[in-house]
């Protein structure tokens, strides 16, 4: 007996007393999830945030088994899903209401000036799914087909250096890179205020360690929850984030002003695995990845989504 609790003792007694690792990127639509750490709404020993400076890290991450869940994009978490790892989508942290965008060097905001700077310019575009959805949406809009772009395959941060040397005269871009390049005199011209509701970031848990750190989870959505409302009546809260991210204080304003953040009602709304929004919207993300070639098209996707992990309304 006292060789099989010594053993228990090594491996945890509980399943549910091993910390639950999140992984995030840096974005500030996950600053909730860090002022709630800092707040202690729930235990640092329970829930282990793991900020790694990519979503691309966070993702190998999560296929590897490192962590238990991840912040990461809904496109991310079909991928993932894709490659045979179930996961569960449990929350849903901001949807893109115009901190994405193409943006070109000299435009107005109509549909001749769109048309141009997609059929004439080099548009340098980071190829996820986010700035797809929005090329797909804006040549739609005009007429044009993928045939007549010019596309140079960049990530946002290169994308300021090029802007900079000359070598590119629009972008596929997000925030905060997209207020860099609009302060170098860029115009916005599409942003994702105009497909509201397909560009989403959610939280994300591998389903073969549900049952074992259910109890976190719930104390992590707890916690996400009561940091949200705090962020909303307290100017302390862009303090804590700028101090985090480095960003301006009036940047991080514009940045907030550019994201919805569904509080918990939404989420109820948004998970409902029968008439939920999330799952249409999963569904149109599948479709276009797969035309884009970045999903098979044999792909089966085991990801689903849950309000159980929600607090109770």
């Amino acid at each position: 007996m006292t060789i099989i609790c010594f053993s228990a003792l090594l491996l945890g007694c509980n399943a549910d007393e091993r910390p639950t690792r999140i992984g995030t990127g840096v974005w500030p639509g996950f600053e909730p999830l860090y002022l709630a750490r800092e707040d202690g709404l729930f235990s640092k020993n329970d829930i282990r945030l793991v900020e790694m400076p990519s979503s691309h890290e966070v993702v190998n991450a999560l296929v590897a088994g490192d962590l238990e869940g991840a912040a990461i994009s809904l496109d991310e978490a079909i991928s993932v899903a894709a490659e045979g790892i179930p996961l569960e989508i449990i929350l849903v942290f901001d949807v893109s209401d115009g901190a994405d965008a193409i943006v070109t060097r000299s435009a107005t905001r109509s549909g001749s000036s769109l048309e141009h700077a997609l059929k004439n310019d080099q548009v340098a575009l980071n190829y996820g799914t986010a700035g797809r959805l929005l090329i797909d949406a804006a040549i739609t809009n005009v007429g044009l087909d993928y045939d007549s772009l010019a596309l140079i395959n960049l990530a946002p941060d290169q994308q300021i250096k090029a802007w900079d040397d000359g070598s590119i005269d629009a972008a596929v871009t997000r925030e905060p890179h997209l207020s860099q390049l609009i302060e170098r005199g860029a115009t916005p011209v599409f942003t994702s205020s105009e497909i509201r509701g397909r560009i989403v970031d959610v939280l994300v848990v591998r389903e073969d360690r549900l049952d074992q750190h259910a109890d976190h989870i719930h104390s992590l959505t707890q916690g996400f929850f009561k940091a949200q409302q705090s962020m909303k009546v307290k100017d302390s809260f862009l303090i804590f984030a700028q101090k985090r991210l480095n960003l301006p204080v009036k940047q991080l304003e514009k940045i907030y002003h550019s994201l919805h953040m569904p509080g918990l009602e939404e989420n109820y709304r948004l998970l409902d695995k029968d008439n939920g929004r999330l799952s249409r919207t999963m569904e149109t993300l599948t479709s276009l990845m797969q035309m884009n070639g970045m999903l098979s098209p044999q792909a089966r996707t085991e990801l689903k989504t849950s309000t159980k992990f929600l607090p109770v309304l």
